[in-house]
């Protein structure tokens, strides 16, 4: 065990705490490292507020873009360009010829359905990406997303799917065949042909930007099966992309709304959705969710997650990826994905630790009146300040930002000599909290704590040695042991 390795390392050595197993004197409490300060003007936040998505660092989401599902684009400059139905028609015209658009109008569906199908074989020809982006715009018009009969509309779809695959699909072309799809989600005849085409749209422009768009669309939907259906979608997605190219906090505020909807079938799909998370993410998912869930829909949760066991790091592999590459830093980046570019490359880069994807919230405001009390002479009101750091730790879902604060592991660290023992217990127990909720980084920012921490291996009560034992190992679950061992080792 770890812990029987630190005991025989520093467990031996004379308990004194004036010097060190070489006879030396230890270096001033000064001398240890100390965790940057605070960043100035960092603004208070409260203790006991849940983390927003728009306030963590993890995977660049933020604003209000991502917590109401839309993508950071708004929907006018994503429009800007497109068809009338007079253009559309000479569009057609020019790239089908004057029999096909004419047909596209026609009041008869077999009419309608019979061009569509030589639209398609057009679109599907090779060197036909070329009038990729006229194409989509001009079937959003004619036969456009109000066409009654299903056949014709698969049709159209099936179309925007071929024209997906050239370079010069772009995020306005995918924008548009999200507004045709947005209905068709909830069509038991269409669902199926509407989701292809998004699939085929993700592959062009990224899943995290059609996810944003679709959702936004499907959220203030009057039909409240088309949100079930995009929850379906985006559970789906995350089985063929992977999470990486999405943006997870933008996917936990969505999921965590929708499971307050009134219809059991979208809190059913927002469960489902959470457990394709939770295939990539483990159980670090449902500490961000405890906070926020009802403990009823909490325990549902958690059944759904036994059946979506986490998949050990590296072994998922995609079934789809993406053209534009990279991860998914909000609900759309600025400028037009441009898919021809950039696959190999992509699929060189190392992926994201699923780790990192996880938003990670900044608790400095609420702590700097609980550190400052740390260092009262009353142990009630010492015992109080640990408790309140705790709490916001676990207001934050037990994942916070490495900028605590210059003063807090400092004061952690006088807080392990604390006359009352109960007192260093916990101060060692908060380290071990830490250490998950900030990963790695507890390496730079709590070594400072690590000489009087393992000091406290020879104490003589054994709830303390215990509480050393339990803080190593939690550090050791989060980053490399290497500097345990070496202030062990002095």
């Amino acid at each position: 065990m770890w812990g029987r390795r630190v005991w025989e390392t520093f467990g031996q050595a004379d308990a004194s705490p004036a010097t060190s197993p070489r006879g030396g004197s230890r270096p001033p409490t000064s001398a240890a490292p100390r965790a940057p300060p605070a960043r100035p003007g960092s603004k208070p936040v409260a203790a006991r507020a849940a983390p927003r998505p728009g306030a963590t660092s993890a995977s660049g989401a933020g604003g209000g873009g991502a917590a109401t599902g839309g993508p950071l684009e708004d929907e006018g400059s994503l429009s800007a360009g497109s068809y009338n139905r007079s253009e559309a028609e000479a569009k057609l015209t020019e790239l089908f010829g004057e029999g096909t658009a004419a047909a596209l109008c026609d009041p008869l569906w077999k009419a309608r359905l019979e061009a569509m199908e030589a639209v398609v074989a057009r679109a599907q020809e090779p060197g036909a990406g070329g009038a990729a982006q006229q194409l989509v715009l001009a079937l959003a018009q004619i036969p456009g997303w109000d066409e009654k009969n299903f056949q014709v509309m698969a049709k159209a779809f099936e179309a925007i799917k071929a024209a997906a695959a050239a370079p010069e699909f772009g995020k306005r072309e995918a924008f548009a065949a999200v507004c045709g799809a947005t209905d068709k989600m909830a069509d038991i005849k269409l669902k199926g042909p509407a989701s292809e085409m998004l699939l085929a749209a993700s592959e062009a422009v990224g899943p995290s930007f059609v996810a944003g768009c679709l959702h936004r669309r499907a959220a203030t939907h009057k039909n409240p099966k088309v949100l079930t259906e995009t929850l379906n979608f985006l559970t789906a997605s995350i089985q063929d992309f992977g999470l990486a190219p999405f943006d997870v906090p933008a996917l936990l505020a969505w999921t965590k709304a929708d499971l307050g909807s009134s219809v059991a079938g979208t809190r059913t799909a927002a469960i489902a959705l959470l457990g394709a998370m939770h295939s990539f993410l483990g159980p670090a998912l449902g500490d961000m969710l405890r906070a926020d869930v009802k403990p009823a829909l909490m325990t549902a949760i958690e059944e759904k997650f036994k059946e979506c066991l986490q998949q050990p790091p590296g072994s998922f592999a995609p079934a789809r990826t993406s053209r534009a590459g990279g991860g998914g830093g909000g609900g759309g980046g600025g400028g037009r994905a441009r898919g021809g570019r950039g696959g190999a490359a992509a699929a060189a880069e190392e992926p994201p630790s699923m780790d990192d994807l996880l938003p990670r919230a900044d608790i400095s405001g609420a702590i700097a009146g609980p550190v400052a009390q740390l260092g009262s002479a009353n142990w009630k009101e010492r015992k109080a300040a640990l408790d309140e750091i705790e709490s916001a730790i676990a207001a934050a879902g037990g994942r916070v930002q490495a900028n605590v604060g210059g003063d807090l592991f400092p004061a952690l660290k006088a807080r392990m000599a604390d006359t009352n023992r109960n007192l260093a217990v916990q101060a060692l127990g908060l380290v071990a909290k830490l250490a998950k909720a900030m990963g790695r980084a507890i390496n730079r920012e709590g070594r400072c704590v690590l000489v009087a921490a393992f000091k406290c291996l020879t104490d003589p009560k054994n709830m303390v040695r215990n509480a050393v034992v339990e803080m190593a190992e939690a550090w050791v679950a989060v980053a490399p042991a290497e500097p345990l061992f070496e202030e062990a080792a002095e």
